[in-house]
């Protein structure tokens, strides 16, 4: 029993020392047990006194027992928290290279393939132009010298508008009757029977072209057909002088003009031609310049002069010419507003034997796109009376 506690003693002061040096630099210093005889007793001191040394270092140096320690989080080691996060970026990387192999083979799948016929990328693109630009470009020869349907360029930017038939009928009938109008105010009522031109009169009076079969000074000498007639040959002269080849037909500068007569100039043709003249030159259809206004002089005071001796004696010549002017000068207005018109007109002078067309009947024969109509439309009725 003395040699137990005399042991137990010396244990808790070495105990006791340890633990006071150990906190200035941390290092455990233990005391070694002397040995007892009984076995019981030695096993107790001895893990008594390992448990003490481990508890004292613990606390006193935790820096130092860190460092001597395998380091553990949550049960894994770094060795293996690093190979899994270069695995997961291996796998991520060999995903988003599957990824993008397969976005790449569908999308060329999909780009169409040339055809087969051989034509490179650049023929390819030629053609899918516009329709507009395909056949700006065509040859030619794709222009029917007969007319056909197959147009040098496409004329629809330049075709404008078509005024309906009553609009067209309405502006002609107001120039009908402003030609009836004149006659009528000066030229000789009924009452003057007796009128005989001289030869030179004569003369004059027979250069104006008429349907009227025989010689159109004897049928003015008739008192009952003398104003249908004169009425007639105005509006014959007026009519010619503004369609084609005349001297009030568009343009008004005599080296663009165009012969209708020609037989290189189908319908098509002159279709063409008026369509491009009044949309880039419209400097020429001005009614007003001094080229028109000169042929309107001209044509007035031809047939003043040649049909004087028919006019009332009670008005002034200056004014009868005067009012012929104006008369045609509308005249060459409604002249460049049909030029400017799609459709094309006629006027049609036929008249059952025994009578004339006072005034003309007026059909289109050609649509908006110029082509022909199988069957000529009328617009305006013919004015028809017995000499």
């Amino acid at each position: 029993m003395e040699a137990l506690i005399q042991a137990r003693q010396q244990q808790n002061g070495a105990t006791s020392y340890g633990s006071s040096s150990v906190p200035l630099y941390g290092t455990t210093t233990s005391v070694t047990s002397p040995t007892l005889a009984t076995p019981g007793s030695s096993t107790a001191l001895s893990s008594q006194t390992t448990s003490a040394t481990v508890t004292n270092s613990s606390s006193s140096t935790p820096t130092h027992t860190a460092s001597s320690l395998p380091s553990h989080n949550n049960g894994v080691s770094k060795g293996a928290l690093a190979g899994a996060v270069v695995g997961s970026i291996a796998g991520t990387a060999l995903l988003a290279i599957l990824g993008a192999a397969l976005f790449f083979r569908s999308r060329k799948r999909s780009t169409p393939q040339p055809s087969s016929s051989g034509d490179s990328d650049r023929d390819a693109v030629e053609l899918v132009k516009p329709r507009a630009r395909v056949q700006a470009l065509a040859s030619p020869s794709s222009l029917s010298p007969t007319g056909g349907q197959n147009p040098l360029l496409d004329l629809l930017p330049f075709i404008p508008q078509p005024a309906d038939d009553q609009t067209v009928s309405t502006r002609i009938q107001t120039l009908f009757d402003h030609i009836g109008l004149h006659v009528d105010n000066y030229y000789v009522p009924a009452r003057y029977e007796s009128i005989s031109p001289t030869p030179e009169q004569a003369l004059c009076i027979e250069s104006y072209s008429s349907s009227i079969p025989g010689s159109l000074t004897t049928a003015l000498g008739s008192r009952r057909a003398r104003r249908p007639i004169l009425n007639h040959v105005l509006a014959q002269t007026i009519l010619q002088a503004i369609q084609p080849g005349g001297s009030l037909y568009p343009p008004f500068v005599g080296s663009h003009g165009v012969d209708s007569g020609s037989a290189s100039n189908s319908t098509r043709d002159i279709f063409a031609w008026r369509m491009l003249t009044a949309r880039l030159h419209s400097e020429y259809l001005d009614s007003t310049s001094a080229a028109a206004q000169r042929n309107i002089e001209i044509l007035a005071g031809a047939f003043s002069e040649a049909f004087a001796v028919y006019r009332n004696p009670e008005l002034s010549d200056a004014d009868c010419r005067r009012h012929l002017v104006s008369v045609v000068r509308e005249a060459a207005q409604l002249s460049v507003w049909l030029f400017t018109q799609p459709c094309s007109f006629e006027f049609n002078w036929t008249a059952p034997s025994g009578s004339i067309a006072v005034l003309p009947a007026v059909v289109k024969i050609s649509d908006e796109r110029g082509v022909d109509l199988p069957v000529p439309q009328k617009v305006v009725e013919a004015t028809i009376a017995q000499i």
